[in-house]
């Protein structure tokens, strides 16, 4: 989504003022406790990968999820997720935590929150869904400089510390509002992260414009750096 005036019409797949353009591809929200038929949510990766993924898709049935066989075997409950906030805009990090919460495999022992500077609204949101928590001061610096400071400071604790004993770690902006199968997405592509030539395994197009983006069954690679919801070794 993209608008001239953030501050009045935040980001938002809830957004239908006129300013805004829809340039993404979204799917239905699945909710698991109203589901009675079976529902298609997410469809296997292209051929390339298919190896590693799979085919077949993600089901709904009664409320009970029902993987392909290929994906059995995966653990998204194992995967660290560290979610980097700002300190500022709890409510953005509350819809982060809360689509968090919802997807397949969740763990709240495995999400921590690291946050810059005061704001206690923002520790009272990683209270509120028990999540890890932790503070940090990148002090006076321009916005460029101490976000990259605070994901230093941020990766180094995590990577040193509480997820020292774990292979990959995913990293999340506060504002990204994620999808129910996102931990099995990062879950499938753990092995990619073994190739010598890649860097992250990211869930975060830029050049995610319809139609080019509509098929959800490619996995692209690129040379630059996808950010925004993204895993690394």
């Amino acid at each position: 989504l993209y608008n001239g005036n953030l501050g009045q019409y935040p980001l938002s797949c809830d957004a239908s003022h006129l300013g805004t353009r829809r340039l993404c591809i979204c799917r239905e929200p699945v909710r698991l406790a109203a589901a009675v038929k079976r529902k298609v949510i997410s469809s296997s990766p292209s051929p390339q990968v298919a190896s590693l993924s799979g085919n077949g898709t993600t089901q709904v049935e009664q409320g009970r999820v029902v993987l392909p066989a290929a994906l059995r075997d995966l653990k998204p409950q194992d995967l660290a997720v560290l979610v980097v906030a700002g300190g500022q805009r709890p409510r953005m990090l509350e819809r982060c935590l809360q689509a968090l919460s919802k997807a397949y495999g969740y763990n709240k022992n495995m999400v921590m929150v690291s946050q810059d500077g005061d704001g206690t609204q923002t520790k009272i949101m990683a209270q509120k869904f028990h999540v890890g928590w932790r503070q940090v001061d990148t002090g006076v610096k321009s916005a460029g400089e101490k976000e990259a400071l605070h994901y230093k400071m941020a990766l180094q604790h995590a990577i040193e510390g509480p997820i020292k004993d774990k292979s990959v770690l995913i990293i999340l902006e506060e504002d990204m509002v994620v999808s129910f199968d996102i931990l099995l997405y990062f879950a499938q592509f753990q092995e990619i992260l073994k190739w010598d030539d890649i860097f992250s395994v990211s869930a975060w197009n830029e050049n995610a414009i319809a139609p080019f983006s509509a098929n959800a069954q490619r996995l692209l690679r690129v040379d630059s750096f996808s950010g925004a919801a993204w895993m690394v070794s």
